[in-house]
């Protein structure tokens, strides 16, 4: 869990980051959720992964990351269904 956070935008701002740590906080999840979490707090748009300007204020951020986060759970969700499902009904002799 420490290189997922410590590589999104929760200590340091996207912008001052490089190349690389940039690309894989833009792809982490934590990112997200974190954008979230301050966009709730600052009451304001603080997206640092993109610019959407489509909602409207602190909306901005939110619809975004909730987006990607209850995709990521959906398909991770059903990947984990699917691999105990066919973990519990292993014949084991």
């Amino acid at each position: 869990m420490f290189p997922l956070l410590f590589l999104s935008s929760g200590f340091l701002p996207l912008p001052s980051q490089s190349g690389g740590i940039r690309a894989f906080a833009a792809m982490n999840p934590v990112t997200y959720g974190i954008d979230a979490v301050r966009a709730l707090v600052v009451g304001r748009d603080v997206m640092t992964v993109g610019e959407v300007t489509r909602f409207g204020g602190v909306y901005d951020t939110l619809v975004p990351a909730l987006a990607v986060l209850v995709g990521l759970n959906l398909v991770l969700g059903a990947v984990a269904v699917s691999l105990l499902s066919r973990a519990s009904s292993s014949r084991v002799d």
